[in-house]
């Protein structure tokens, strides 16, 4: 994903590693930075996030390959892994996999007194894991996520970070209020999907229209047996993003989970249904059968 950003010529590195290579960025609370331990210059015109963009986007020239950078900001606590290439170009990726540990040995002399269980440790969070128009086309943000006053900032940064074309950074906010709300107020908190709805769109931004269509399509069904009406707001949303996907047999599971959705929907309410998007997901789906069966014929 392109990342609208304050570009600059930023120096070569002193030493260049080659193509692949990791790096450390810690960008501290004052607004300071360090790459691999060594500060970050930036201009009066650029933000701190700009400047370490652009320092990477020099190893990755200077390597000739992409890059691939851990970014840990203390200020605003959280960490999103990045690659970054020649170009400029960055795109969030998953995190480096440890070392595998060598297999423990065997203790020669082992202890026969009974050893106690211990309890697993519980994950410290969720994985990370559009009003449209009424027949949608193209996802458009939801509205400002209502969430407790302690995640307001974070909440505005996400947008802060989303008009600045840092969609990795918003990602890394999002998941990380999330996973907060989540496990201070349960799954279904109104709080909770809020922010769901907010990850949902920032996957479709980035390009990952399968993920923003499961998170939609997740709401819409928590909503619908919670009676809530908005389920179809959130079937809007999925729709929107089902169009862009482009597989043909991703797009037909899908397909078929969101027009089952809709035919229930229009059954318990039938306000809330929108009558000409289930027609346009079904006619969507009889051209992609009608390609893969030619596809396949020839």
């Amino acid at each position: 994903m392109l990342s609208r950003r304050i570009r600059r010529q930023a120096p070569a590195p002193e030493v260049a590693a080659g193509a692949g290579a990791r790096h450390e960025v810690v960008i501290a609370a004052d607004g300071t930075a360090a790459l691999d331990g060594r500060p970050i210059p930036r201009t009066d015109r650029e933000s701190i996030r700009d400047a370490a963009l652009n320092a990477l986007q020099a190893h990755a020239q200077a390597a000739g390959g992409p890059v691939e950078a851990t970014v840990t900001d203390l200020g605003q606590q959280y960490t999103v892994h990045l690659r970054v290439l020649p170009d400029g170009s960055s795109q969030a990726v998953a995190p480096p996999q440890p070392d595998p540990q060598p297999a423990p040995q065997p203790d020669p002399h082992p202890d026969p007194r009974p050893q106690r269980p211990q309890a697993p440790i519980p994950e410290d969070g969720p994985e990370v894991a559009e009003t449209p128009p009424a027949v949608a086309e193209v996802p458009t943000a939801p509205t400002a996520p209502t969430v407790p006053e302690e995640l307001a900032g974070l909440a505005a940064g996400v947008h802060q970070e989303v008009a600045a074309g840092r969609l990795e950074y918003a990602m890394a906010l999002a998941c990380r209020a999330q996973g907060t709300t989540m496990r201070r107020h349960g799954a279904e908190h109104p709080y909770s999907l809020e922010l769901q709805a907010l990850v949902a769109y920032l996957a479709y931004l980035g390009g990952d229209c399968r993920q923003s269509v499961g998170i939609s399509l997740r709401l819409a069904r928590l909503r619908q047996r919670q009676g809530d009406p908005r389920a179809g707001e959130e079937l809007v949303r999925a729709t929107a993003a089902w169009r862009s996907i482009d597989d043909p047999e991703t797009a037909i599971a899908l397909g078929r989970e969101l027009t089952e959705l809709w035919s229930r929907l229009a059954a318990e309410h039938p306000a809330a249904a929108d009558a000409r998007l289930p027609r346009r997901i079904e006619q969507r789906m009889a051209r992609l059968l009608s390609r893969d069966e030619q596809r396949l014929a020839s």
